[in-house]
């Protein structure tokens, strides 16, 4: 009997554990009735790989979406191509109102944002804090920026940070207190601070914090470009040689902290890795030798968060190698006839995607009139506009007689998703058997030249 007591309680007690760490967004959104909301986080900050862990039809304006965290995360909220985030905490319900300004969005091809507030904020909630704290910043920053570019605004500066420095050292919420640092130590990068103490106060001295956003974006800002100018500098030949030609992960780590000095192997490989995530599509460094190198991380890394990172940057990488087929799709034309990849094999196809929101597409939907005028009998022409009104695409291509086939993406944001449009105009290059020859190939300027080599 008291043995069936204990494991009642001890079941009971599990089964209130498991509850204890759900987290819980719930609320209403007015527009978007029968529409799916997505609940994710971000995988990593180096590729911004998003997980998506839940998902609901939004019914009668409301939806509560649920999920298991294991630490303190930035939150993703989308519906079709438009997003929020917030700060979750573990085991937290979050009640939260949503709403989709199309004024302030007009004209937004992408990063369309809905606005997320919280109908009883309480100010020591986490989210509340956080949003005091940026305000300030935002205040200070419109104050001081001009000052700042000319590197006169040291007084205000170090007053601003000695004031929110002190704030953070009394937070007890370690999430909040370095929030904060990190985003400070942004401020002092960017008002030129010296990189050698940057680097050993908020880096080389400091637990790497993979899931938290401004430490991210810190070491990403403070990182910037720096593997790419290595790897010219005097010097980087040992490093470049066990990259390049040994392959080797051990003696790249061994060398690369020769000349960077991190002394954390951890460290050094997570910045190999945004490194190499970097330069890739540059070829500073051969692609075969680097996917190498990558594998090799996933499999013998540092940590389980480098090896996820490495996971992450593969899959970028490899979703537009040569061996890999263009996802198919299905779309109408201005006359509402319908299309699919598929059908255009046998001749290479030039994929583009425009809006009509960016002056850049419709100056270069000109260039690619000439273009096709030259090509179209040895080169499919596609052009795939992203405007919510499919209308726009038939007036822009009649209004300049536009004779290639242009197709609208018909609310299909998983398209989009699919071939990473984050800006446009973008461009593909798909070859006769509809594998993928150039991923964010030229626009119709530098292709030409492609095109008169290899065609002519």
């Amino acid at each position: 009997m008291i043995r069936n007591t204990f494991v009642l309680l001890f079941t009971l007690f599990l089964s209130l554990q498991l509850i204890a760490d759900e987290t819980i967004i719930q609320g209403n959104i007015k527009g978007f009735e029968s529409k799916t909301i997505k609940i994710g986080v971000f995988s990593d900050y180096i590729t911004n790989e998003r997980e998506w862990l839940n998902e609901q039809v939004i019914t009668n304006g409301s939806f509560k979406l649920s999920i298991n965290l294991d630490e303190i995360k930035q939150v993703i909220l989308r519906i079709e191509d438009k997003e929020t985030s917030l700060f979750a905490e573990v085991g937290q319900v979050y009640n939260v109102s949503l709403t989709f300004d199309e004024e302030a969005n007009s004209g937004q091809a992408f990063n369309k944002f809905l606005n997320l507030s919280f109908p009883f904020p309480k100010a020591t909630e986490l989210n509340q804090q956080i949003k005091s704290f940026n305000k300030a910043y935002q205040d200070f920053f419109e104050q001081n920026y001009a000052k700042m570019m000319y590197k006169g605004a040291n007084k205000e500066t170090q007053a601003f940070l000695t004031s929110w420095r002190k704030k953070a050292e009394s937070m007890e919420l370690d999430f909040l207190k370095n929030y904060i640092i990190y985003a400070l130590a942004n401020l002092e990068d960017i008002r030129g601070g010296d990189n050698y103490t940057l680097g050993n106060t908020y880096i080389k001295d400091q637990p790497i914090l993979y899931h938290h956003k401004e430490y991210m974006n810190f070491f990403t800002q403070f990182y910037q470009e720096d593997f790419d100018q290595l790897t010219i500098k005097s010097g980087s030949q040992k490093m470049m040689k066990a990259l390049m030609f040994e392959e080797s992960l051990d003696r790249t780590l061994e060398e690369l902290n020769i000349l960077k000095n991190f002394e954390s192997a951890e460290l050094t490989e997570l910045y190999l890795l945004y490194g190499l995530f970097e330069v890739y599509h540059k070829k500073v460094i051969n692609q075969e030798s680097s996917q190498k190198i990558l594998q090799e991380i996933l499999k013998n890394g540092q940590s389980l968060e480098n090896k996820e990172i490495a996971v992450n940057i593969l899959k970028a990488l490899e979703r537009y190698g040569k061996s890999m087929e263009a996802i198919n799709f299905a779309l109408l034309d201005s006359k509402q006839q319908e299309h699919s990849l598929i059908d255009y094999r046998g001749k290479q196809v030039y994929l583009s995607f425009w809006a009509n929101t960016s002056i850049p597409s419709l100056r270069e939907l000109k260039v690619m009139q000439k273009l096709h005028a030259e090509y179209g009998d040895k080169v499919h022409f596609i052009s795939i506009n992203l405007d919510d009104d499919p209308n726009i695409n038939k007036s822009v291509a009649e209004a300049n007689n536009y004779t290639w086939d242009f197709l609208h993406f018909g609310g299909d944001y998983k398209l989009r998703e699919a071939y990473e449009i984050t800006t446009v105009p973008t461009y593909f290059l798909i070859n006769e058997q509809g594998g993928i020859s150039k991923a964010f190939a030229e626009g119709p300027i530098e292709m030409e030249r492609t095109f008169f080599n290899t065609l002519k």
